[in-house]
């Protein structure tokens, strides 16, 4: 039996029972027509990002699905069609494996490897324990546990359990630093934290905000820190700014190569707030923090070399169709598609509470995660003329 085979088949027994879907034909062929709205899973866990391996199959996110049920992040794979899921990366996850918060998969254009990001490092929201804390204002709200740091990894889809030397790269966040302070030996610094719209939204709403994407080449992969896009050169390991991307995140490369679309964060209103920790010899912690509110999320476009951008109006998490003429995104809790000449962008129907979309290399298709009652998300597919290649 080959390596990982005997957990796809655990996972069949957990994730097999499912409810009736909607009505497809399935042909002898790998372009599978689907007639009507199809949904993929029915766990009642979150279920995010979905992205096309080929035509026939997706990968995506889920939350705790068994049998990684303390993983708060797994990577996944499910036929187009429906049926049965199973780890997209049999070698890194693995029953009784480590728990790795794993998101936004990515496969390579020639299908071998996958990036992905990694969820490593969340701080404390209460940096300064103590017994007393005043705040000036004195109504200042409290913030959310702040991100820390992310990992970029590509691995092998068959290869060995972790990614290989090389294909691994820590991106720590910005939004806190220690600011020391000399002469008082019960306060030698304080914290300064800036809480930008990043932070506020993947707490809120965990959307793909750093996702990988690849170049056609195959050799560097767009992603942002939460407050740009950065290209990835993986000959190099290093990534740097894309120019004009201020606020970008949600990055996706075009399949011409031509352009990266992604979501600008457009920072809104700010709240300031002091806060002093006190124990029982007096101030032993200070915060001075920044809260930001997210104004606007529009849809922008820049050249891989930051060139030229343009701004395509209202709008986030934006996907490619296969012949690079059209976007598809969200706004207002449901999908459009825009022309990337600007045209005036169109709804498309029946994709109410949809988000996350992607269109399937034949441009017939649209994955995307539907929001239920409860916060939590589903996959679905439906037909679309998205633009074949």
């Amino acid at each position: 039996m080959r390596p990982g085979a005997w957990m796809a088949v655990g996972v069949l027994c957990v994730l097999g029972c499912r409810e009736a879907t909607s009505q497809f034909v399935s042909v002898d062929r790998l372009s599978i027509e689907v007639t009507g709205p199809l949904q993929l899973t029915f766990s009642g866990l979150d279920e995010r990002t979905p992205v096309w391996l080929g035509l026939d199959s997706l990968a995506y996110a889920a939350e705790g699905v068994a049998p990684f049920a303390q993983s708060p992040g797994v990577l996944m794979k499910i036929p187009a069609s429906g049926g049965a899921a199973e780890p997209l990366l049999p070698a890194l996850q693995f029953p009784g494996g480590a728990s790795h918060w794993l998101a936004s998969p990515a496969p390579s254009p020639d299908g071998v490897r996958a990036a992905y990001a990694e969820i490593w490092a969340v701080a404390d929201a209460d940096l300064c324990p103590a017994a007393i804390v005043a705040c000036d204002p004195s109504g200042a709200a409290p913030i959310a546990a702040r991100l820390a740091e992310i990992r970029l990894h590509v691995m092998h889809r068959e290869g060995g359990g972790s990614p290989a030397p090389g294909s691994s790269l820590s991106v720590p966040l910005e939004g806190r630093e220690f600011v020391p302070l000399r002469g008082d030996p019960f306060l030698p610094g304080f914290f300064r934290i800036r809480y930008y719209p990043f932070q506020r939204l993947f707490h809120e709403e965990n959307p793909p905000l750093f996702r990988p994407s690849w170049d056609p080449e195959g050799t560097r992969v767009a992603f942002s820190d939460g407050l740009r896009v950065l290209l990835w050169d993986l000959a190099s390991s290093r990534a740097e700014t894309v120019p004009g991307t201020g606020g970008g995140v949600a990055p996706a490369w075009s399949p011409n190569g031509e352009w990266i679309a992604f979501t600008r964060l457009v920072r809104g209103d700010s709240a300031a707030a002091s806060c002093t920790h006190s124990g029982f010899l007096g101030p032993v912690c200070r915060q001075e923090r920044v809260d930001y509110e997210v104004a606007e999320r529009r849809i922008a476009l820049v050249r891989p070399d930051g060139s030229e951008t343009r701004e395509l109006g209202r709008g986030e998490e934006p996907a490619w169709t296969p012949d690079s003429g059209r976007l598809v995104f969200r706004r207002d809790g449901r999908l459009w598609a825009v022309s990337v000449e600007g045209e005036a962008a169109t709804p498309i129907p029946g994709t109410e509470r949809a988000r996350e979309p992607a269109v399937s290399p034949d441009g017939g298709r649209l994955a995307y995660a539907r929001l239920l009652t409860g916060g939590k998300h589903d996959l679905w597919v439906v037909p679309f003329g998205g633009g074949g290649s």
